[in-house]
C-alpha cells in the first residue's frame, strides 16, 4: 500500500496522546488518487443541472454519521471530477429560514464567475442561484475549500464519505467503468 504524505500527516493528525495511552481516531487516509481529470461538461447552470440529475447520494442523512459534511464532500467530488470548479463550503453560524441553523455544508460551483450553490442534504440537489430567495443564507461561508485536501487534518474525517460504513461506492469501479484516468 502506497501512503502519500498527506495521508501520513492525516494519520498522524489523528493520534491523541493522553498521560496514559494513545488513542487513535478513525483513519482518515484519502484514497490516491481522488480526482478524475476531466474538462468540464457544461458551463452553464442547465448543464450542472443534467449532471446534478446523473448524481445520486443513495446513504440517507443521518446525523453524526452521514450528514451534510461527508454529502458535501461527496458531491463535490462527483462535481470536480466531471470538470466542475466545485468547492466545499461550511459554517458553523448557518442559518436557514426553511428549516436549520447551527453548523452546515454545502457545495459551490463556479459558472461563467457566477456562484452557485447546492445544498446536500437536499434529495434533489437543486441549484440556489444568486435569484433565489435562498441564495444569501449560502453565500456567506465561514470556509471555502477548493479540494479537499486543503481541509485541516482535525475535520477531514467529517467530510470523509468514502470510508468504512460510508457511501457503498467504489472509486476504482467508478476508474475502470469510465475508463479515464485520475489526476
Amino acid at each position: 500500500m502506497r501512503l502519500s504524505i498527506l495521508a501520513l500527516l492525516g494519520l498522524m493528525a489523528n493520534v491523541a496522546v493522553t498521560s496514559s495511552f494513545t488513542v487513535l481516531a478513525m483513519p482518515s487516509l484519502l484514497p490516491e488518487p481522488y480526482y478524475l481529470d476531466l474538462p468540464c461538461s457544461s458551463e452553464s447552470p442547465a448543464g450542472l443541472q443534467r449532471t446534478l440529475g446523473s448524481i445520486s447520494i443513495s446513504k440517507p442523512y443521518q446525523e453524526n454519521v452521514f450528514d451534510c459534511s461527508n454529502m458535501a464532500g461527496y458531491l463535490q467530488w462527483r462535481l470536480k471530477s466531471q470538470g466542475y470548479d466545485a468547492k466545499i463550503c461550511g459554517s458553523m453560524q448557518f442559518q436557514d429560514g426553511e428549516n436549520r441553523s447551527g453548523a452546515h455544508a454545502w457545495v459551490a460551483v463556479d459558472l461563467g464567475g457566477v456562484r452557485y450553490y447546492i445544498d446536500s442534504v437536499d434529495p434533489a440537489l437543486p441549484i440556489i442561484g444568486p435569484k433565489n430567495k435562498r441564495y444569501n443564507n449560502f453565500n456567506s461561508p465561514e470556509r471555502v475549500y477548493s479540494s479537499i485536501y486543503e481541509i485541516e487534518p482535525e475535520y477531514i474525517c467529517a467530510f470523509g464519505w468514502w470510508g468504512p460504513g460510508q457511501l457503498d461506492y467504489s472509486l476504482e469501479a467508478t476508474r475502470v467503468s469510465s475508463g479515464r484516468q485520475w489526476s
